[in-house]
C-alpha cells in the first residue's frame, strides 16, 4: 500500500527564497485583503497594502525577510478564520478552542490573537457557554452540583464561571427529588435477585458518580427501597 506523503504546512515553506508566491487572489467578502498561497501553499489572508508595501506579486520569492514581516499576520489570520470554522460546528470555551487549534498545528501566539478578537467580538463568552452548558446537564439527566462542575471543567472552564454557572442551572432544581427518580429507576432495573446489600451499594455508586451528597443519596436509597432498617 502507498503511504501518502504528509501534508505540507506553512511552516514546511523554506524562506531562502527557493519557493515563490504563486498566487494573489483578492477576497470578496474583505475587499482590502487577499489571500496568499506560496509554492501553492495557502499562507492565510493578508491586507492588500501590505503586500504592495512589501512589493510581494506573483512569482515574487519567499524570503527570511518576507517570512519575518508577513509570516505573523498570515498566522494570524489562519488561526482566526480556523476558529470560526470550528465555532461554526458548536459553541466552544476559550480552552476547547485552544486545544483544537493547537491539534491543528497553529502556533500559541496565533491562537491567543484569535481568542481575543473572538471574544471582542462576543464570539467566544466562557461565562455564556459555562451557564448554556450547566442548563443542557440538568435539562437531560438527574445531577447534583459535584457531577455538573467536573463536566465544566473537563472544558477548561475557570472556576470562577462554574460556580455561578451551576448556582443558576439548580436554582429551581429539587435535588432531592432528581435523586429520588434517579435512585427509583435504578431500582426498577435491577434483578429480583439481588440481595438488598447489593441493591444499596449499586445504587449509591450511581447517584455518587451523578454527583449527589451523601445525605441525599441516603434519603433517595430510602426512598426506593423502603426503609432501611426494617
Amino acid at each position: 500500500m502507498t503511504r501518502r506523503a504528509p501534508k505540507r504546512a506553512p511552516r514546511d515553506i523554506p524562506t531562502d527564497g527557493s519557493c515563490l508566491v504563486t498566487s494573489i487572489r483578492l477576497c470578496t467578502d474583505e475587499p482590502d485583503k487577499a489571500t496568499l498561497r506560496v509554492d501553492k501553499i495557502n499562507m492565510g489572508r493578508i491586507e492588500r497594502a501590505l503586500l504592495d508595501k512589501h512589493h510581494v506579486k506573483e512569482h515574487t520569492p519567499w524570503t527570511d525577510d518576507l517570512a519575518q514581516e508577513l509570516g505573523p499576520i498570515l498566522a494570524r489570520s489562519r488561526a482566526l478564520r480556523g476558529a470560526i470554522r470550528l465555532l461554526s460546528t458548536r459553541d466552544r470555551s476559550s480552552a476547547e478552542l485552544r486545544r483544537a487549534l493547537r491539534q491543528r498545528n497553529h502556533d500559541d501566539e496565533a491562537i491567543t490573537a484569535a481568542i481575543e478578537r473572538l471574544t471582542e467580538f462576543s464570539m467566544i463568552d466562557d461565562a455564556r457557554y459555562a451557564r448554556n452548558r450547566a442548563s443542557a446537564i440538568v435539562r437531560t439527566k438527574s445531577a447534583g452540583p459535584r457531577y455538573i462542575q467536573a463536566k465544566l471543567r473537563e472544558k477548561g472552564l475557570a472556576q470562577t464561571h462554574i460556580t455561578p454557572a451551576v448556582n443558576e442551572a439548580l436554582e429551581d432544581i429539587d435535588l432531592q427529588d432528581s435523586a429520588n427518580t434517579l435512585a427509583t429507576r435504578a431500582a426498577a432495573t435491577m434483578s429480583p435477585t439481588l440481595d438488598r446489600e447489593t441493591r444499596i451499594r449499586r445504587i449509591s455508586g450511581r447517584l455518587a458518580r451523578r454527583g449527589f451528597d451523601h445525605d441525599i443519596v441516603r434519603k433517595a436509597i430510602e426512598h426506593a427501597l423502603g426503609n432501611l432498617d426494617d
